[in-house]
Order: C-alpha cells, then structure tokens, then sequence
C-alpha cells in the first residue's frame, strides 16, 4: 500500500525497519515529491525519490520492477500470437495441393 500511495498510509500499518519509516515520514511531509506524485508515473516518483530517499526507494522499487517487467513481457507475447493468428489465417493450401 505504501508503495502505491505514500502520502495516504498510515505510519502505524509499514512493515519497515526504523531508518525506512524515518524515511517514509520525510517523505510524506516533502512538498516537492507530493507536487510531483499525481503528474508521473509511479516509477518515475521513486526514481526521483531515491536521490533523497534511497534505502525506502530502493525497496519500493524492488517491489514494482518485477510487475512492470513480467507486463511488458506479456504485451510482447500477444503481439507474437497476434501476428502469428493473422498469418496462420491467410495461408491457403488448396493452391499448392
């Protein structure tokens, strides 16, 4: 959750260790990231994040990488079955027959 939207979860619900929550509560009260969160992509928050906050952003990060590499990995495959349908359909044996 605290991933997702960092400037709505509670303190008290993080499963961090101390110098990650410490870092969580600079974060929340930074005027700059909270100007900047609604405008980018969640990725790009954290990545601008782990200038000033970097072992919270770190974990952050780990947390969504693997979301966004398994997503662009299952566009690629349903273009390729895309392509492939599209092609499998066209073929026309009877000429060769």
């Amino acid at each position: 959750m605290w991933v997702s939207n960092p400037f709505l979860t509670d303190i008290d619900s993080l499963n961090l260790l101390t110098s990650e929550i410490n870092q969580f509560i600079e974060l929340t009260s930074d005027t700059t990231l909270k100007m900047l969160y609604p405008r980018v992509s969640l990725i790009k928050f954290w990545t601008q994040a782990s200038h000033e906050y970097p072992e919270l952003s770190q974990k952050a990060l780990k947390t969504i990488l693997p979301f966004a590499t398994s997503y662009l990995c299952e566009c690629g495959f349903s273009a390729l079955v895309n392509i492939k349908t599209k092609y499998c359909s066209r073929f026309e044996v009877e000429d060769e027959l």
